[in-house]
This record gives structure tokens, C-alpha cells and sequence, in this order.
């Protein structure tokens, strides 16, 4: 949709958090990531050149961490879903690809 904003067409606000994940499936030893950003409806994550074995429109099974804290506690919250890839992207700076994930079903992580 030209001229239309980008932001203007997703369905959740993208918090910028690192955090580790793992994806894998049952051909594909598990490979460790971080993401760049993340929401209710996926990740965006970053892996290594040699390590997208994947295509647009497989699925992968994921976990990963997120931290949860009260005035009181800190702690990471293990999480294990289905993902659909949606794309991949190389980022400006060079370093490895981006990968982004929806998680499937949706996952309402609580994060503000």
C-alpha cells in the first residue's frame, strides 16, 4: 500500500527488547538468537548468515525468555510456541540476517 505507514498497519506495538530464543525444528538442531524487537504477535530476531536452514511460510518451534519483575523480584519467564517466518531481512549495519517470526497461535506476553 504505497504512502500508507507502516506502523499504521500493525496489530501490535513492537517494544524493543533483547532477549534470547531458540528455534529449531525436527530436521534442525536448536539455534540460539536474540531478538531486536517483540510483541503479542511475534519477534524479530537476529541469527547468524549460516544459520537459516528455513523459507517464508515455515513453521519453527521457539522459546524464549522474558523478564518479568515486581519492585521485589526479578525473573525470566520461559516460553514455548509455534512460529510461522514471515521474512527475512538484511540489516543495514551487515551483521548476520533478521529473521521475523509470528508466533502461532498468538501469545499475550504482558509486556508493556
Amino acid at each position: 500500500m504505497p504512502g500508507t505507514n507502516v506502523s499504521d498497519r500493525r496489530q501490535f506495538d513492537r517494544i524493543g527488547k533483547s532477549v534470547p530464543i531458540w528455534f529449531g525444528d525436527e530436521a534442525v538442531e536448536e539455534i540460539k538468537a536474540r531478538t531486536v524487537n517483540i510483541c503479542d504477535g511475534g519477534v524479530l530476531c537476529r541469527v547468524r548468515d549460516d544459520e537459516v536452514p528455513w523459507h517464508v511460510g515455515d513453521f519453527v518451534r521457539t522459546r524464549l525468555n522474558i523478564p518479568r519483575e515486581t519492585p521485589n523480584t526479578y525473573f525470566l519467564e520461559t516460553i514455548e510456541t509455534d512460529c510461522r517466518v514471515i521474512r527475512f531481512e538484511i540489516p543495514r549495519d551487515g551483521d548476520g540476517h533478521l529473521v521475523a517470526l509470528a508466533f502461532h497461535p498468538r501469545v499475550d506476553l504482558g509486556m508493556k
